[in-house]
């Protein structure tokens, strides 16, 4: 499983992946309970602090979601798997 940020990292992951396992190069926010796949990770670099503040939120709660998909194992649900 890898893991993309957004959008333009996930074509150029995609892109570079071999065919067999472009499959597994997944958007972070699929995981997202408040988000979802099309949904980027913004750069919080031009957010001031608030900016940093909403990307923590956002990767507390997503890698919450998914540690608990990799134990229970459902994990591979989210991505069609």
């Amino acid at each position: 499983l890898i893991l993309s940020m957004d959008a333009d990292r996930q074509a150029d992951l995609v892109r570079r992946a071999p065919k067999a396992f472009a499959h597994k190069v997944v958007p972070f926010r699929t995981f997202d309970p408040a988000g979802g796949p099309d949904d980027d990770v913004p750069d919080p670099y031009y957010g001031g602090q608030s900016g940093f503040e909403e990307v923590y939120r956002i990767v507390h709660r997503t890698c919450a979601r998914l540690l608990d998909g990799i134990l229970d194992g459902t994990w591979s649900d989210a991505i069609g798997g």
